[in-house]
């Protein structure tokens, strides 16, 4: 494995910490406690009091209750203060100098003062370590110039860090504690954090304000080729061990974010000069996509052939052991991966369906809604618009709205007047949880979706931002939701696995759009503000089941060891044929057992971002063995391009019926008219419709989307990077023949039937 070691640097600054006895006061229940004795006496009126999440909110309420400073009137579903604690506390809006202190523990907090760095490429704080040894650097990593200053970093983030640095510091033993901290390690590791803040006593530097410092932070980083020729590379930070696991995925998140923004890709700048793994790459990268049915028929078509295992040599039936077990691997593997991502999935057919479950996310909403897509007209000329997003921020729901296409677009120039004119009405004030989160800068997206709470999602062509509910094109899109526990499982499927935790699920889809989403926001802070914990909604993540694998064991190699496994009651030609019967049927029953799960993959719906659209339009084209579909707006260079044209012949000549759907053509000279004439010739279907759905269908699996399958090349360079796609890819045959009678339907009745299933 080839790893590059490469300066991480940091800003290093020190904290002051307060600890005190696990029975003390927190910040947080000192508020609590003011916010009961002011009236806020219901875990509703507490939550929406103090600004938190569902789940923060119960978890405070317990602690309280179980520490005897409320009490429960069961008969009006109250929380009351204890006597006590009413009389220490006085006025809430302005407490007894010392009541928190008085209420805690007769143990001082104590404090102490720590030293932590925030790496300048994800902005993770954390507790630096000593290395014994520290190899020189071959590169120096970029900075992110967006990151938040050292006063700026929320406090409960500097309290994990503390956290941490303390279980770090005093359970591991190191040497260089003094004997009065070796004394005390084991009282203090029983204490909790009350608060931390940034020591500013010390010289400031210019940096970030406080008492920071640059220091640097060595990694090893392994670098793999990505996806695309032209893609970003696939990055692991691996090391050092000390280092934690959260701040080594932080920094390579990190670092992929400062490729996608063009920073450090030009000559003799970090990304040009980081060395691949080329080797490890093409051996160990694991693709993208999944077809848990594919898998499954390789492994039945490696069985078939395999007429009668007793007569084959040993060495070559072990050679098949080996090939089973790999495909039998490969099969279990990409089974349990579509059955947790697996979901409802409806078609939303037509202009007015999708605004119609527009305003129901904003109606429907307890918590948060998103609201994604590249241009804003509807919000300046749609009045239930506007009302509906001020009703949903005044119900306490924050709305976040990402907008742009452009990624050099602001928004003095590109929101309209009217929006405006809202978001002065629903901006954030740190006074009410409702708010609507509008981006200054564009978030560069050509993708178009809502998410309504973790309860489901629409993703789609149309851009309902922009265009009304009259618009007569075909626009399809897919609403995806937990899968009804109640329905009746297909027939011969296997139970599935539940847990205790009897929390509703979020599909895994919902959870990959919004963490993507993030991703896309300018602003770190509204980057904080966008949830994508499932915990946080009072929900828990969908499970997805183990693939253990390696079930069948390999036959004896000699008669003799066949003949003592099977006690010696049989002649040595006879137990070695019965032990090789065995052998086969075991692979016959694993076999079974996967088709039973693989009934279970049923409508999974796996979230594709960016450039991994056009990586599924070639694999498509390279292993569709009955059908492709394509739909675009305009037929051009995506699929007319002299590589994807070639893939298209070949899929031809296998028998694959191959349809484009389009509304108009692009015409990129006389190569263009002769390879659409050509590929006409040779038995591929265009048909001109009145469509805007971006659709690809292979065999028993579709996309919808908003990448222009039969426009765009798909090239994501310094500029195209900026302009982000999202879909979603199901595995449902059902959904596919559904959508192929959309696009192949009466042409004059395209887009004009509006509809939608639940």
């Amino acid at each position: 494995m080839k790893t590059v070691s490469v300066a991480i640097l940091c800003r290093s600054f020190k904290v002051q910490v307060h600890l005190g006895p696990a029975d003390g006061l927190s910040l947080m229940e000192q508020f609590a406690l003011r916010a009961i004795a002011a009236g806020a006496d219901t875990e509703e009126k507490l939550r929406h009091s103090l600004a938190l999440p569902p789940r923060v909110s119960l978890d405070l309420c317990v602690d309280l209750l179980r520490a005897g400073f409320i009490t429960l009137e069961r008969s009006l579903g109250m929380m009351v203060l204890s006597e006590s604690v009413r009389q220490e506390i006085g006025d809430p809006a302005h407490p007894t100098e010392g009541w928190a202190r008085r209420l805690a523990s007769s143990r001082p907090p104590d404090p102490r003062e720590y030293v932590l760095f925030q790496d300048l490429v994800s902005g993770a704080v954390f507790y630096p370590t000593r290395e014994s040894t520290q190899p020189p650097p071959l590169l120096y990593a970029p900075e992110n110039d967006r990151l938040p200053l050292i006063e700026e970093i929320p406090k409960a983030q500097l309290m994990v860090a503390v956290a941490s640095a303390l279980r770090s510091r005093y359970s591991s033993g190191e040497e260089d504690l003094s004997s009065a901290e070796q004394m005390i390690a084991s009282s203090l590791l029983r204490q909790r954090v009350l608060d931390a803040t940034v020591h500013s006593a010390g010289d400031v530097g210019g940096l970030a304000g406080a008492n920071a410092q640059r220091k640097k932070v060595v990694i090893e980083l392994r670098a793999l080729p990505g996806a695309q020729e032209d893609g970003p590379p696939d990055l692991r930070v691996v090391g050092p061990a000390t280092l934690p696991a959260s701040v080594r995925r932080g920094i390579a998140l990190g670092l992929r974010q400062l490729w996608d923004r063009g920073i450090a890709r030009d000559k003799n700048q970090f990304f040009v000069r980081l060395p691949l793994d080329e080797k490890s790459g093409a051996q160990e990268a694991v693709p993208r996509s999944i077809h848990p049915a594919r898998s499954v028929s390789e492994l039945e078509s490696a069985l078939k052939k395999l007429a009668d295992p007793t007569t084959l040599p040993q060495e070559e039936l072990l050679q098949v052991h080996t090939q089973l077990s790999s495909l039998e691997q490969n099969a279990a593997e990409e089974v349990s991966e579509g059955r947790s991502y697996r979901a409802d999935t409806h078609l939303v057919v037509g202009a007015a369906a999708h605004h119609e479950l527009l305003l129901r996310a904003l109606r429907e909403a307890r918590q948060q809604t998103v609201l994604v897509g590249p241009w804003l007209g509807q919000l300046e000329h749609s009045e239930p618009l506007r009302m509906a997003i001020l009703d949903a921020v005044t119900r306490g729901v924050q709305v976040h709205l990402l907008w742009g296409i452009d990624h050099k677009a602001q928004a003095q120039q590109c929101i309209p007047p009217r929006l405006r004119e809202l978001m002065d009405l629903t901006r954030p004030d740190g006074q009410r949880p409702g708010a609507l989160y509008v981006p200054d800068r564009s978030c560069a997206v050509h993708a178009k979706f809502i998410v309504c709470d973790m309860s489901w999602a629409l993703v789609t062509s149309f851009n309902f931002l922009n265009s009304g509910p009259e618009r007569s094109a075909l626009e399809i899109g897919l609403k995806l939701e937990l899968p009804d526990k109640q329905a009746a499982a297909p027939e011969g499927a296997m139970e599935d696995w539940s847990a205790v935790d009897e929390r509703p699920e979020t599909p895994r889809a919902l959870i990959s759009i919004l963490s993507w989403a993030r991703t896309l926001l300018p602003d770190f802070r509204l980057q904080r503000a966008l949830n994508d914990d499932p915990t946080l909604f009072g929900r828990r993540a969908a499970v997805a089941p183990v693939a253990l694998g390696g079930k069948v064991r390999p036959p004896s190699p000699q008669p003799s060891l066949a003949q003592s496994t099977l006690g010696g009651t049989l002649s040595p030609e006879k137990a070695m044929a019965l032990t090789r019967g065995l052998w086969h049927g075991g692979w016959k029953q694993s076999l079974a057992s996967l088709k039973k799960e693989l009934l279970q993959v049923r409508g999974a719906a796996i979230p594709t971002f960016d450039a991994e659209h056009r990586q599924l339009l070639l694999e498509a084209f390279a292993s569709a063995r009955e059908r492709i579909v394509i739909s675009s707006k305009t037929l051009g260079s995506g699929v007319l391009g002299a590589v994807p044209v070639e893939e298209i012949h070949k899929a031809l000549e296998r028998g694959v019926k191959v349809t484009l759907v389009f509304n108009d053509e692009w015409d990129a000279g006389d190569d263009y008219g002769a390879r659409r004439d050509k590929l006409e010739a040779s038995g591929a279907r265009l048909l001109n419709r009145n469509v805007h759905a971006k659709i690809l269908v292979c065999d028993d699996w579709a996309i919808v989307s908003s990448f222009n399958f039969l426009s765009f090349e798909g090239y994501y360079d310094n500029e195209h990077r900026a302009r982000h796609e999202l879909g979603v890819r199901v595995l449902d045959r059902a959904l596919t023949d559904e959508l192929i009678a959309q696009l192949e339907g009466d042409p004059q009745r395209a887009g004009a039937s509006p509809q939608t299933a639940a």
